[in-house]
């Protein structure tokens, strides 16, 4: 127990160190932080960490005037202050267990809503909430049948204006939505996380389901559902601090009433660091030819996305040293023009077809596919810096279709992990 609350507070830092400063520019410092395991039951404390931490065995046969001067060093952080029992902290969010367990004492009930504003006066004091915000209305809302179940529902409007399109330039999907195009959107989404960390995990997975409804009930000017299946599994690997990840996702979406397809920056795309490593960002699936340099040589092709698609990915990595894995991967994945449908189509004259018909739908002026599917494999490194894991990933392209060079790319991104 008390590794596992080590190993969980070194990867709360990690986290902080690579969240984003909500209200400000950079990061948060993620400088020190402390954890407690108390038995409920009786008041025992059954593990405790703090961090910065240091190797107690530094003490045995006498410590020296350098080490010592590196235990109290503020550049240090002062690793020799226990955080845990030394540390005074604002109680914060951690009290709610107080408040919500009174409230429910004295005849409140789950269902119940509670003003949550940004700040509070009492008497001549100001009260603020965290960094300022007002979250408005919350509840005490029980969990979804169990600790490991998460849901979601949110409601979106967009004025999405796409404009200046040059007709030679451009291909029919997005000249088709040239102009402003208000968009209404209600989504929910339910998962099922089990993995026993979300900075490095090595056990468990996470399953996730979302659905999105565009238009048609909640209005706006163009009617779509899509919906989506994702999911990473995590397993040990052949010797001591080796892991598995394998990845797995499919979505579908498909238009109704008045609206031909669902438009083309709504649709389904592959390609880039978190997907197919191989390629392009969004360079795989359905492309459209332009009118300018209308000749089938391939130099003017344009992606504008799917319908359907599916991807999936197995990587494998090592610890080198303490900061530093190594990892080797292999992508596969595809994009298909139509909604539920994982058919390849090709059409030899896409844009005069749609220019002529006034439909320029993915499948009617797909154009180009880049075939059954589009794989590639590579070899990448995972490095812990202060500022939070990075990684750098070489990946090459197996199959690939004659619009695609075929050399190697890299991609550059944060976390040791790609997916959620």
């Amino acid at each position: 127990l008390q590794a596992v609350v080590e190993q969980q507070l070194h990867e709360a830092i990690l986290r902080a160190r690579a969240t984003p400063v909500r209200h400000g520019s950079g990061y948060y410092k993620g400088d020190s932080g402390a954890a407690v395991v108390v038995d409920v039951t009786n008041g025992h404390v059954l593990a405790m960490a703090s961090y910065p931490d240091y190797n107690p065995a530094i003490w045995v046969g006498g410590i020296s005037k350098t080490e010592y001067a590196a235990l109290t060093s503020p550049k240090a952080n002062t690793p020799l202050i226990s955080r845990a029992m030394q540390g005074v902290y604002v109680p914060a969010s951690t009290f709610k267990i107080v408040s919500a367990s009174a409230a429910l004492q004295n005849g409140y009930s789950t269902g119940s809503t509670f003003d949550c504003p940004a700040f509070k006066v009492i008497g001549h004091r100001t009260f603020s909430n965290f960094e300022g915000e007002a979250p408005g209305t919350v509840s005490l809302t029980k969990a979804l049948f169990n600790d490991f179940t998460i849901g979601s529902v949110n409601y979106t409007f967009q004025n999405i204006g796409i404009l200046n399109v040059d007709p030679l330039l451009a291909p029919p999907a997005l000249e088709s939505q040239a102009g402003y195009t208000m968009l209404s959107s209600v989504g929910a989404s339910l998962a099922w996380d089990s993995r026993n960390s979300t900075t490095l995990p090595n056990k468990g997975g996470r399953i996730e389901l979302s659905g999105t409804l565009t238009g048609g009930p909640v209005g706006g000017q163009a009617s779509f559902y899509k919906m989506e299946l994702r999911g990473a599994w995590y397993f040990p690997g052949l010797a001591k601090g080796h892991i598995i990840e394998v990845l797995a996702r499919t979505g579908a979406g498909k238009a109704f009433d008045d609206t031909y397809d669902i438009p083309f920056y709504q649709r389904y795309y592959l390609g880039g660091l978190y997907s197919l490593r191989g390629y392009q960002y969004r360079d795989i699936g359905p492309k459209q030819h332009t009118l300018y340099g209308y000749d089938y040589t391939g130099t003017v092709w344009e992606p504008v996305g799917g319908d359907t698609y599916w991807f999936g990915s197995v990587e494998y990595s090592v610890p080198v040293i303490e900061r530093l894995r190594l990892a080797a991967f292999y992508d596969i994945g595809m994009v298909y023009s139509d909604p539920f449908s994982y058919h390849t189509t090709f059409n030899p004259a896409p844009d005069l077809i749609a220019r002529q018909t006034g439909q320029p739908r993915a499948s009617d002026a797909a154009g180009y596919n880049n075939g059954p599917y589009a794989s590639d494999f590579g070899f990448g490194i995972r490095i812990n810096l202060p500022i939070g894991p990075l990684r750098l990933d070489y990946a090459i392209p197996l199959t690939h279709d004659n619009l695609t060079d075929g050399k190697g790319r890299f991609q550059f991104g944060v976390g040791y992990t790609r997916e959620f």
